[in-house]
């Protein structure tokens, strides 16, 4: 991965946001056997996912 397009590398301290502590995301995966409101929470995410996707506009190839 390159930054020509910018011109400038933002991968440097003052471009750089960092936590201390660290942020922890826990992505153990959901499953009905885990939680309780599975297939409410996967409703929820599935109507996201749809109107997101309905949102997308086509762009030309650059």
């Amino acid at each position: 991965s390159t930054c020509f397009h910018t011109h400038l590398c933002l991968c440097i301290k003052p471009f750089v946001t960092f936590h201390d502590p660290p942020l922890l995301y826990d992505l153990t995966p959901l499953s009905p056997d885990t939680e309780p409101q599975f297939y409410s929470v996967l409703e929820v995410i599935r109507a996201a996912v749809s109107r997101h996707a309905q949102s997308l506009k086509p762009v030309p190839i650059q």
